[in-house]
């Protein structure tokens, strides 16, 4: 279990074992469960990396494999450290990612 502040009242406690993220408001009681998911199109990326350099949390990394087109795509990993800030989404020239949360 991770805690992590997000303002003086949010906090995120992590769970890396069941890949969640809990979301809890400490001054009203609230509690929500996160667990952010980022979905690629391999057959869309080219690989141009920009979404590796933008995301604060390196959750998204180079593939050895290569899509259709004979060029390496990005996949996710360690995702249990993805905040969901669809960063990498938006920075994506070919709209190959999209991110839910």
């Amino acid at each position: 279990m991770i805690l992590q502040w997000l303002a003086p009242c949010v906090a995120v406690i992590k769970f890396p074992e069941f890949n969640m993220n809990y979301l809890t408001n400490i001054s009203s009681g609230e509690r929500y469960f996160s667990v952010a998911e980022i979905k690629i199109d391999i057959q869309r990326c080219k690989g141009c990396e920009l979404c590796i350099g933008i995301c604060p949390k390196k959750v998204i990394k180079l593939s050895d494999k290569f899509n259709k087109k004979g060029l390496h795509y990005v996949r996710p990993e360690n995702m249990e450290n993805c905040t969901g800030c669809a960063l990498c989404a938006i920075v994506c020239p070919d709209v190959a990612i999209t991110v839910k949360k």
